[in-house]
């Protein structure tokens, strides 16, 4: 589990770079566009303003041109008017008497201080001069009026263009912070599902981690279990070597009994025999075998040693006695002893087994 999830975060951190390496290259194709953009607009913008000053331009030499062309018209008609009224001369008697009295008298003087010209009895060379004024005063204000006006549109134009450049920035940068948002936002959401999974992931581990506990847990209780049972099967198996070292010792003991009753008869007595050291009688005795081939009782008692030779199996460690008072006795002996050896036999094989599985 944990190669897997390491292995997942690898592959993610792989995903998450080639995600940054193509944001960074769209962001610079973006910028890049974006200049080339804002290169052409300034372009435009500067072709705008120049078509616009040599409109403006045009229509200075256009209004001068015509003011050039109106001048002369002026100036032809107030020269008539100036040579009528240098020929016309100053004439006396032309002024009234009661101006002339007005004049000379001191009440005149005060009452009228500013004498009045001959000349304003002219009216041509008045209305010449102020044509002329008039003429030089409005070409003055024209010229001063369109210079001040190519001024202020040079101003305005200075100024729609630093507005502009300033909105195009503003733009640009509130796209590239669009732009930005919406790739946090991306990221954010790419964040959230991989902390989702991470989360997920983690509850499986805790789970998996939960049930190897609880497995351990059981693998360490049935590990007791087996231990306890061991130890168990050893203390068991502990009694059993001793019941059988001791039932060892106990046979060891009758044997030692059984071969000190036998070495206390006489070997060399004819009624005394044993299996050890004669061969069957009823192989060598045919009256014998008949009549041990005789129907007779188990439980009578036999009245030669051959009678009682015949009672005992095949191959038993028994000597007999011609004796009543010791036969029987042996008898049994022999008869306990072949018991005790063959459930000995018996026990030690089904220990063998038992230490073996």
């Amino acid at each position: 589990l944990q190669k897997a999830y390491d292995n997942q975060l690898a592959e993610e951190r792989r995903k998450w770079a080639a995600r940054v390496a193509e944001s960074h290259q769209k962001f610079s194709k973006e910028f890049d566009q974006q200049q080339i953009d804002h290169e052409s607009q300034i372009m435009e913008l500067k072709r705008h303003n120049a078509t616009r000053i040599a409109d403006l331009e045009n229509c200075l030499k256009s209004t001068e041109l015509e003011f050039s062309v109106q001048t002369p018209s002026l100036l032809e008609d107030e020269a008539p008017v100036s040579k009528e009224g240098t020929l016309r001369s100053f004439n006396f008697d032309d002024i009234p008497i009661s101006m002339t009295r007005s004049c000379c008298t001191p009440q005149a003087k005060t009452t009228y201080p500013v004498f009045l010209s001959p000349a304003l009895t002219y009216p041509d060379s008045t209305q010449a001069k102020q044509l002329a004024s008039k003429s030089q005063t409005l070409e003055s204000t024209i010229d001063s009026a369109l210079q001040e006006e190519i001024e202020s549109l040079k101003a305005v134009l200075e100024l729609k263009s630093a507005e502009a450049a300033d909105l195009r920035q503003k733009t640009m940068q509130l796209e590239e912070e669009l732009a930005t948002i919406k790739e946090t936002n991306k990221e954010i959401k790419e964040l959230q599902n991989r902390n989702e999974n991470l989360e997920a992931l983690l509850e499986l581990r805790a789970a998996s981690q939960k049930q190897l506990q609880d497995r351990v847990q059981s693998m360490f209780h049935n590990l007791e279990k087996e231990i306890k049972n061991k130890k168990k099967l050893k203390a068991e198996c502990e009694s059993l070597r001793f019941k059988l070292l001791d039932a060892h010792h106990k046979i060891d003991q009758l044997n030692a009994a059984n071969a000190s009753e036998d070495d206390n008869f006489d070997m060399t007595d004819p009624l005394c025999m044993s299996r050890s050291l004669y061969s069957d009688p009823r192989t060598s005795n045919p009256v014998a075998g008949a009549s041990s081939r005789s129907p007779r009782p188990i439980s009578g008692t036999p009245n030669s040693p051959a009678d009682v030779d015949d009672c005992l199996p095949a191959g038993s460690f028994i000597s007999l006695d011609t004796r009543p008072t010791s036969s029987s006795t042996r008898l049994r002996r022999g008869l306990q002893h072949d018991r005790s050896k063959r459930r000995t036999l018996a026990t030690s094989a089904e220990l063998e087994h038992h230490t073996r599985h």
